[in-house]
């Protein structure tokens, strides 16, 4: 086991869930704490959007590697990405 496994594991015991689930917990706090410190650096920037999306990627695969999320949750997140840029259910009209 490695510090992240045992991390995972901890905060799945503290709330009461399984070390999957404390897993993904603290893969969200990971990325959602790195996010609100990059909105308050990047809130005059022009190309903060795309510096998110580098660091929500990096964010993701480190996810990943230490072992808080499975490899299918990089999948959805593209998948769900993808389709949120191209917009296949939206109106053609616009």
């Amino acid at each position: 086991m490695s510090v992240f496994t045992d991390i995972a594991g901890a905060f799945g015991n503290a709330t009461g869930a399984s070390p999957v689930e404390g897993g993904y917990l603290v893969g969200f706090i990971f990325l959602f704490a790195i996010f609100i410190a990059l909105v308050f650096l990047l809130r005059d920037s022009d190309n903060g959007g795309s510096v998110l999306m580098i660091v929500g990627i990096a964010g993701s695969a480190f996810n990943v590697l230490v072992g808080w999320w499975p490899i299918w949750v990089i999948f959805l997140i593209f998948l769900v990405v993808a389709l949120l840029l191209v917009k296949p259910f939206g109106d053609k009209g616009e």
